[in-house]
């Protein structure tokens, strides 16, 4: 595997400190994902070569080999992110038994369909990807979709809840499928920031179906989609991993010690599970929990459904209306009072954009802190460049808790602290810049 030196004046987790120290930055709590792995030894790094072809390396983290023919960057980012969220589930949960994992991540579609069969496996998941194997142990992805569009770690960190469930279970009792879908799912849209598993967000992806399911009454009433039996539920899976996916962000919002209460008493008793369901939500009766769950449910799913049109709609203004919906509906929703603000910036409202970027950053559920203060030292940039500056630097701090490498912070940093002569600190960055822009062509 080819390396690049990074440069000796760079620190602060291998990167950050000698470009940003002495500035008003939050404390970092973990190193960043991408110095987590190691490429593999040399003896199974020639073996790997030989069997998948040269352009596969393998990194490994404490519970990850992680092999791919993408960039550089993009490989140590997946297989650090990957680590990240693994250690904090766990430690989060109070799991005791460990699991190893193989990630295999192809550049491309056609790729992932050749690795699959040079490995014996067929595409048996048709246009998408993850495919997994070992009990959800050896993971298959591909970075683009058949379909054009990019997969995520949401794609992955399911099948890692999922595996670790099933490894710190009781023998011979099986979860009920509303757990396991609805907890693993959770997951789907959260992420680690600065050493914090942040997650407790509504899909947009997947709430489409549980809107359509609550206003058509496709849901059986009084909690009793609760009981399905197995083929009763996959009768329907869309609709019903939707549905105990958005139990358990209501569960996560009433408090992460309730969730972690519920997860602890369904692993020591699964067929207890309705019960521990009850006692963390205080409830005494299903029909009573279903009504207050549907009741916060139905708007939090419209909302994302919403947050979702906007990202499609080609018009920027053409967002604003379908945003200001999204917040009258989940007020809490700082995803989406992100993108307004961003929209705002962009249309002239710099006041109202300003309010929502920083509600949104006190949103304990909003994980994507670097673009919010991107968007923070676009509405500086002009009127104020020392507080340009100062949002600058933090978008520059959490990008590289980001899977997709962004060089915009970078260079709008630069550009900020050339306008003030600091040009030893401009130079830093552009250092880092040329390192991370050479690791993400390879």
């Amino acid at each position: 595997m080819k390396t690049i030196p990074l440069p000796t004046s760079l620190a602060m987790a291998l990167l950050l400190a000698g470009a940003l120290a002495s500035q008003d930055l939050p404390k970092a709590v973990a190193p960043i994902p991408e110095s987590l792995p190691v490429p593999f030894e040399s003896k199974a790094a020639k073996n790997l070569a030989t069997k998948l072809g040269s352009g596969y390396r393998g990194l490994s983290t404490e519970h990850f080999d992680v092999i791919s023919n993408d960039s550089v960057l993009y490989h140590k980012r997946y297989a650090g992110l990957m680590e990240s969220f693994y250690r904090a589930f766990h430690e989060r949960f109070a799991l005791k038994k460990h699991v190893r994992f193989k990630l295999y991540i192809s550049r491309t579609w056609q790729g992932h369909c050749n690795l699959l069969d040079s490995l014996g496996h067929s595409n048996s998941g048709g246009h998408v990807s993850p495919e997994t194997y070992d009990n959800d142990r050896t993971v298959f992805i591909s970075h683009v979709q058949e379909n054009g569009n990019a997969s995520g770690l949401g794609d992955v960190h399911p099948m890692i809840v999922r595996a670790l469930l099933s490894a710190n279970g009781k023998r011979r009792q099986k979860f009920p499928l509303w757990f396991t879908d609805g907890f693993s799912t959770l997951f789907e849209w959260g992420r680690v920031v600065n050493g914090e598993l942040i997650y407790g967000n509504p899909n947009p992806i997947r709430d489409w179906a549980l809107v359509d399911g609550l206003e058509g009454n496709l849901l059986p009433a009084k909690g009793k989609w609760l009981k399905m039996k197995n083929t009763q539920w996959s009768q329907n899976r869309g609709l019903h991993v939707a549905a105990a996916r958005s139990l358990f962000v209501f569960v996560r919002r009433k408090g992460e010690d309730k969730l972690q209460r519920l997860v602890a008493d369904i692993r020591k008793k699964p067929r207890g599970a309705l019960r521990a369901l009850l006692k963390a939500t205080g409830e005494k009766k299903l029909g009573a929990l279903d009504k207050t769950w549907r009741a916060q449910a139905l708007p939090w799913a419209k909302a994302a459904v919403l947050l979702k049109k906007a990202f499609t709609s080609p018009d920027g203004k053409a967002r604003i209306p379908i945003l200001e919906e999204a917040i009258k509906l989940f007020p809490d929703y700082g995803l989406a009072k992100a993108n307004l603000g961003r929209v705002l910036g962009r249309h002239g409202d710099k006041a109202k954009a300003i309010e929502l970027i920083r509600a949104a950053l006190a949103d304990p559920y909003f994980y994507r802190p670097y673009e919010a203060y991107g968007t923070l030292a676009s509405i500086y940039w002009t009127d104020d460049v020392e507080k340009a500056t100062a949002a600058a630097r933090k978008a520059v701090f959490f990008e590289p808790w980001n899977l997709k490498f962004d060089e915009a912070p970078y260079r709008n940093l630069m550009s900020l602290l050339r306008r003030q002569e600091l040009d030893d600190e401009a130079k830093e960055i552009a250092e880092l810049l040329e390192h991370r822009l050479a690791e993400n062509s390879l």
